[in-house]
Parts: C-alpha cells; sequence; structure tokens
C-alpha cells in the first residue's frame, strides 16, 4: 500500500540524490563513465518511479476499480476482466503496484558498463527472477490475477526501455556536440 510507496521512494530519492550530486570526476577534461553511468541510473529510477510506478500504475488502480481475487464471494459475482475499468470503487486490483515495484530494480543494469555485456546480462537475469518472482507471489496470495501482474510487468519494462532509449539519444547527441 501506501507504506509500500513511501519506504521504496525514500530509497530511491536517497540512492538519486547520491548520483546526482556526487561530484563528476573529470578524467582528461572529460566526465568519467562512471559519473555518466550513475545520471543515467539516476534518470531512469526516477522515471521509473515517478512515471510506472506512481502515475501509471497507481492512477489505473483508482480508475480501473477491480476487485482482487481473493475478495471474490462463493459466486465471483464482483469479477470483471482485466479490459473492462470499472471506475473509481475503491477497488484496486489492476494493475499491480507490488508487482510495479518489482521491477524497480531495472535501472541498476545502467550501472554496468556496456563493455560488460556479461556482468549486464547476469543482472538483467537477476533482476528479471526478482521482478517475475514478486508477480508470482502476488498471484499465489490472491491478491492479483496474471492480467493484473502481466499489465504492471508491461508498464514498468516499457518505461525502463523508453527511459534507456531517451537517456541513450541524448548520450549520442552530447557525443557529436563534444568538441
Amino acid at each position: 500500500g501506501l507504506v509500500d510507496v513511501a519506504c521504496v521512494a525514500a530509497v530511491l530519492v536517497g540512492l538519486i540524490g547520491v548520483a546526482v550530486t556526487a561530484p563528476p570526476v573529470v578524467e582528461g577534461g572529460e566526465i568519467s563513465a562512471l559519473h555518466l553511468r550513475l545520471d543515467r541510473f539516476a534518470l531512469a529510477a526516477l522515471s521509473q518511479l515517478v512515471v510506472a510506478c506512481l502515475i501509471l500504475v497507481q492512477g489505473l488502480k483508482v480508475l480501473w476499480g477491480r476487485t482482487r481475487f481473493r475478495d471474490l464471494d462463493a459466486s465471483f459475482s464482483a469479477y470483471t476482466p482485466w479490459y473492462l475499468p470499472q471506475g473509481p470503487t475503491g477497488e484496486m486490483s489492476f494493475p499491480s503496484g507490488h508487482t510495479a515495484f518489482g521491477w524497480m530494480l531495472l535501472p541498476l543494469v545502467f550501472l554496468i558498463p556496456q563493455q560488460r555485456p556479461d556482468l549486464r546480462a547476469l543482472s538483467l537475469i537477476f533482476v528479471a527472477a526478482w521482478g517475475l518472482g514478486v508477480a508470482a507471489m502476488r498471484v499465489r496470495v490472491g491478491a492479483h490475477y496474471v492480467s493484473d501482474v502481466a499489465a504492471a510487468s508491461l508498464i514498468s519494462l516499457v518505461v525502463w526501455w523508453a527511459s534507456g532509449a531517451l537517456l541513450e539519444r541524448g548520450a549520442l547527441a552530447s557525443r557529436r556536440e563534444a568538441p
């Protein structure tokens, strides 16, 4: 719930603060590769938190009004398919906030140098296992349907991919503008 959001937000704000306020290390007139990776991480983590988790997922939860599986009665009369929003009902199953937060580790990949594809692949495997594990547990305990965790996963992955693409485009543009 809201406490989970606050805890994750506090940790991320701390990490982002460290990344943003860390003084750049200048090597031969250029900012160090580590500082550039920290910048990418900070921007990706912030977009993941704000766009994916807080705006999209939490916003959709309020507007969708889907009843959780564990809250259904024996007749399943309150069941609604994921593609039929019910409006603000106070129910908040779709999409899964915990699953979206489970994917919050995705920006960590930007901390690993691109020259180490082995470590990047290993980190992606770890992050995917974590994100899928959180999603599976939410379904297992009856807090969500598979469609709830799939939607949150898709939202998180798209925001992560888009932020990475935008950051890469910005990095390429700044390299072209450099003297």
